[in-house]
This record gives structure tokens, C-alpha cells and sequence, in this order.
């Protein structure tokens, strides 16, 4: 549960990052924390022993939409 809440808020600050420039501090900051929620949300799925197959899902439609 907890992973899957950390990959919608992933998804949140990937749709934030169309509101500043490419080149805007703010970008890099929401470009950062994402590729930092994509790194620690498997790890604690594992450890935490949740179920990976609704996050398979999500995962699979964040990379088709483009907000990875």
C-alpha cells in the first residue's frame, strides 16, 4: 500500500512538471523527486511484502502515457 502510494504521487509530480520549463529550477526538482520515488517504491514493496501486481499495472500505464 504504501508503494502504491508512492507511485501515485510520482504520478502527480510527473504531471506538475508540464506546468515550468524545461530548463526551471522547479522542473528539475519535481524531475528529481520522481526518479527518486521510482528507485525506493520497489524496495519497500519487497520488503514490505506487498502485492506487486496492482503496481505491475500502474507502472506498465505510466510508461505508455509518458510520465516516466
Amino acid at each position: 500500500m504504501i508503494a502504491n502510494a508512492i507511485t501515485y504521487c510520482r504520478i502527480i509530480i510527473s504531471m506538475l512538471m508540464f506546468l515550468f520549463s524545461v530548463f526551471s529550477p522547479e522542473f528539475y526538482v519535481c524531475y528529481l523527486l520522481a526518479g527518486i520515488s521510482d528507485m525506493i517504491d520497489g524496495t519497500i514493496a519487497r520488503k514490505l511484502g506487498q502485492s506487486m501486481q496492482r503496481a505491475f499495472r500502474m507502472r506498465i500505464t505510466i510508461v505508455k502515457s509518458g510520465f516516466r
